[in-house]
């Protein structure tokens, strides 16, 4: 080889490593926000390049509905059965480069206790297919926490000390409930007075006793604006 020859294929090497191949188009969707009470499902998107359509299939809850996020915004229409989705602009428009909610989906009913998507076809620039990038499946079983409704010290009994731990807490700076969903006697999603009230009612002039769970410990399924409990030791929670 000649010196010359040498020197070509030393500077084509630099040429490659400062300006590598093009990587390959990859986009990808997954599930995002599972909201059970408004019976909502997020579809995130994460593209490398635009996006021209896209089709997937859906387990773990069937549709009902598609509505706003980018596909929306972009024009898309977009068609569903129970169990895929398929979105396209017959416009031309595309969803742009971008990193985002793709559609919201609402659900007609759960069927299993994972949510995942299938058969996923992303359609870049030109109709060219995009290397999908699979994404996890996500639990759809609600959070279940065990506790007894107006057991605000956590010793597995209601009673006149319930009460004075909760006015103790609320009004003396005193311990806060170990399970503030425990403490919220009336279920109202809320800790004030009117929980030690109750509770004062209930236990001595025959008022209404608290909503489940009650009386003994057993498991709630807790929605977003539930208050929290962070230990409810009294039943292994």
């Amino acid at each position: 080889m000649t010196a010359k020859t040498k020197a070509l294929f030393f500077c084509f090497s630099l040429f490659a490593a400062a300006f590598p191949a093009t990587a390959k188009a990859t986009g990808g969707l997954e599930i995002g926000e599972v909201d059970f009470d408004a019976y909502t499902v997020e579809i995130i998107l994460e593209s490398s390049q635009p996006l021209r359509g896209f089709q997937f299939d859906v387990t773990g809850f069937t549709i009902s509905g598609i509505s706003g996020g980018l596909a929306e915004e972009a024009g898309f229409d977009v068609f569903f059965s129970e169990t895929r989705i398929l979105g396209f602009s017959m416009e031309g428009n595309s969803v742009p480069h971008t990193d985002g909610v793709l559609l919201m989906i609402t659900f007609a009913e759960i069927t299993g206790s994972e949510g995942c998507l299938e058969n996923m076809i992303l359609a870049g620039p030109g109709g060219q297919p995009l290397d999908v990038l699979e994404g996890e499946c996500v639990s759809l079983e609600r959070e279940m926490v065990r506790f007894i409704r107006g057991d605000a010290n956590d010793d597995a009994q209601v009673n006149l000390t319930d009460a004075v731990f909760i006015l103790s807490h609320l009004f003396m700076g005193e311990d806060t409930p170990p399970c503030l969903a425990a403490a919220d006697s009336t279920g109202n999603r809320a800790l004030d007075l009117s929980d030690s009230v109750f509770l004062l009612n209930y236990l001595f002039i025959g008022g209404d006793a608290p909503p489940a769970p009650f009386p003994g410990c057993a498991g709630l399924e807790m929605a977003e604006d539930d208050l929290p409990c962070e230990s409810a030791d009294s039943c292994g929670a």
